[in-house]
């Protein structure tokens, strides 16, 4: 995680905290941890150690997460982390999906290419529904009807990104039961004029080069009334994985494209508008390889001559072009707020429209799966704004989420070069959803917070199959093409807070979360239907509590942070597949059903040092225990299996450090970051995997002036190639795992005016 660090000679901020490895945790990796701590001790130089500390504070971080204006971390009492989009640029961080697994309990998963994720908090994963994480960017949930995946987006020029851990169901809603992560955008400035530029190149060891180019410019157009910020950048990378058979090299090289446009209108002292647009397209691969980075998938070919049975006649090299993946989304928002004189009234109008072709293209047939989503949200609500013992917010919420899917299949025939496709499925989705919800917190007195907050949650859901020989098949078995199902929840928090100081907060979290059901796919119905296999049309939803204990503490006039929290959780009716034989044709049938509960505990500890000018050490990290409470035979889960793709340990340590090179303002700057993952177990389809642990150290070195910088980078500097994610669904097909990227050496610049 990152701090500002802002020189200061009498403000004491309260400060971000952050989290760090249980003793388990340090017996794993003490020892590359203690290195890197080593290593940036031996950096400090006898004339930072004769400094005046009292000359250096933390510089206060604030955050919106609670919906009721801003509010210090330290001042919150549930688990948060936020990272300032100045720090992020500094560390050359590309992608929000590497920014976020810098923080305890959170991982991610690349799914189905593109730029798409499933993320997990505290041990809350799942592969299949709705995604188990809510993820905003700036104030549109980005939402996506039974998919639980979302774009790793480019965190160039952001504000901030906020990481709430722990269930959030009351602020926000279906889908954060495991936490939720909030990406804001810097916003533009009035009567400010400013330009900034980042570029750099590297080289991956044994592969291709890689480059980027990124710029934010802020316009004033009318004083103190209306400015506009533009952002525009692109990545591209080399890819590292090669295709032996067709003779292609590094076939995963991928390219993003991010563009961004924000104008804020301030005709008076009570009232704001903004107004925003995002454009990004992500065009990739997913790094499938084995230990030498190659990748050997094949189509199997069919004889054209033995009609009516077609016979395998052998097997086409799959080419890199077959691999590709591609996801692009537009995102468009307005926001209103007036102040009246105690309430604040605030509203949020969002569309998001994305398009996604994802790869499909590595089990042996040729496959299409384009995916188009159209989600338009509205949010309402009003705060309280003065300075009363009792504060409060309650709002409105409605979406209307439409998803359109087609899988395509192509049969490939021996001796014709295209394949002969046939549409498989095509499916139509919808939810609506309206909510409506409340937080009150009272103070006692100085020392004492009752927090209170309740949502209730509707969700009507459709799911349509529209392809004629589905339709047509389901009448067969008496079901219906168009299906529909609703879903209603109330879910509540209650936290009491202590601060019996200024240096030191206890509180306790009582949240509940919660995740609709989802439509069984037509196809799954009818295979289920054909075998006799009774499979509910929608599962049910999924209910999660968790019970946390915590406190934030400073120390040494906030030099030296820490922070500790335990938690218990417990999750039922979990949407689960479940894989049976069909007695006749001895083919797998999957479907989705509610079944099973798991169990979660896990502890957070972390520290801050910042005692010495210009030195600033850090160690996060997470315990976690969840695990199925039953044995599953029908899911290949034993009683006590970890769940799906939740790592038991994560952890990082990182050391900052920054020191003067002339009195002319050159400074030099190095930052070195170490992070572990505990291996992630899979079961899917009666196979079980887990992938590597593994462990990232990356470094960057340079100088800095007033308006310009310049650094030399290293990422994976151990050149670590372990597995990051092996899916049990694919790999017993000859699918490898996904690959980390080899050692990477760069060199950037960046520009200020």
């Amino acid at each position: 995680m990152m701090i500002t660090i802002k020189e200061q000679a009498s403000t004491k901020g309260r400060c971000q905290t952050i989290h760090a490895a249980t003793d388990q945790t340090v017996d794993k990796v003490g020892l590359a941890g203690g290195a890197v701590l080593a290593m940036a001790i031996s950096a400090f130089s006898a004339q930072a150690l004769a400094e005046d500390l009292d000359d250096f504070v933390l510089e206060e971080i604030i955050v919106t997460a609670e919906k009721i204006g801003a509010k210090s971390i330290m001042d919150t009492s549930f688990s948060i982390s936020a990272m300032n989009g100045e720090k992020l640029e500094e560390q050359g961080i590309t992608s929000v999906a590497d920014a976020i697994a810098m923080n305890p309990g959170v991982s991610s998963v690349e799914v189905g290419g593109g730029g798409n994720n499933a993320l997990q908090i505290r041990g809350v994963s799942s592969l299949f529904g709705d995604s188990t994480v809510g993820y905003y960017l700036d104030d549109l949930p980005y939402t996506q009807v039974g998919q639980q995946f979302v774009p790793d987006t480019n965190p160039y020029d952001l504000e901030r990104i906020e990481v709430l851990r722990g269930p959030q169901g009351t602020l926000y809603g279906a889908s954060s039961q495991g936490g939720t992560v909030r990406v804001l955008t810097r916003e533009p400035q009035h009567n400010e004029f400013e330009f900034k530029a980042n570029a750099g190149v590297s080289s991956t060891s044994g592969h291709g080069d890689s480059w980027k180019v990124q710029a934010a410019v802020n316009l004033p157009l009318i004083e103190d009334t209306l400015s506009a910020r533009l952002v525009a950048s692109r990545v591209d990378e080399d890819g590292f994985i090669d295709l032996p058979l067709t003779g292609e090299d590094d076939y995963n090289d991928g390219e993003d494209k991010s563009y961004r446009a924000k104008l804020l209108f301030t005709p008076g002292d009570n009232f704001t508008l903004k107004l925003s647009a995002w454009h990004s397209e992500v065009d990739t691969a997913i790094p499938y390889g084995d230990d030498n980075y190659e990748f050997s998938p094949l189509y199997v070919e069919f004889d054209p001559l033995s009609l009516p049975a077609l016979d395998p006649a052998g097997a086409r090299p799959v080419t890199a072009e077959d691999l590709r993946s591609q996801t692009e989304f537009d995102l468009y928002n307005m926001t209103m707020e007036y102040d009246f004189e105690n309430i604040s009234l605030y509203s949020t109008t969002s569309l998001i429209e994305s398009e996604q072709q994802l790869d499909s293209n590595v089990l042996g047939s040729m496959a299409l799966l384009p995916v188009e989503n159209r989600t338009l949200n509205q949010e309402l609500r009003l705060a309280s704004t003065g300075d009363s013992d009792l504060s409060w917010t309650a709002g409105v919420f409605y979406m209307d989420a439409k998803q359109e899917q087609q899988l395509a299949t192509g049969l490939l025939l021996a001796g014709v070069p295209d394949p002969v496709m046939a549409v498989a499925a095509d499916q139509q989705k919808r939810s609506q959803q309206w909510a409506v919800f409340g937080e009150a917190h009272y103070e006692f007195n100085d020392e004492w917070k009752l927090t209170l907050g309740t949502r209730y949650f509707e969700d009507e859901r459709e799911e349509e199959d529209l392809d004629a020989t589905t339709i047509s098949t389901l009448a067969l078995f008496g079901i219906d093409a168009k299906r529909s199902e609703e879903f209603d929840k109330v879910t509540s928090r209650v936290n009491v807070s202590y601060t019996p100081n200024e240096d030191s907060l206890y509180y306790l979290n009582v949240a509940q979360g919660f995740r609709s059901g989802v439509a069984q796919q037509g196809i799954s119905l009818l295979s289920a239907a054909a075998a006799s296999v009774s499979a509910p049309q929608f599962s049910d939803p999924e209910d999660l509590i968790s019970y946390e204990l915590g406190t934030k503490l400073s120390f040494m006039d906030d030099k030296l942070q820490l922070e500790v929290a335990v938690y218990y959780l417990q999750w039922d009716d979990i949407i689960t597949v479940l894989t049976t034989i069909d007695s006749v044709t001895l083919l797998p049938i999957a479907y989705a059903e509610n079944v099973g509960e798991a169990e979660g505990v896990g502890l957070d500890l972390g520290v801050l040092y910042r005692g010495i000018p210009g030195l600033t050490l850090q160690v996060s990290g997470n315990f976690n225990s969840t695990e199925y409470g039953e044995a599953l035979p029908l899911a290949n889960v034993d009683d006590g299996d970890t769940v799906v793709q939740v790592p038991e340990t994560t952890f990082s340590a990182s050391a900052a450090y920054q020191w003067a090179l002339s009195d002319s303002g050159l400074d030099g700057r190095f930052h070195m970051a170490y992070q572990y993952t505990d291996g992630r177990p899979d079961y899917t389809l009666g196979a079980s995997t887990e992938s590597d642990s593994f462990a990232v150290l990356n470094a960057r070195l340079g100088v800095e002036a007033e308006s310009w910088s310049v650094y030399l980078t290293g990422e994976n500097l151990t050149d670590e190639d372990g597995q990051i994610s092996l899916l049990a669904s694919t790999a017993p097909l000859g699918v490898p795992a996904n690959r980390m990227r080899p050692r990477t050496i760069g060199l950037e610049a960046s520009y200020r005016y």
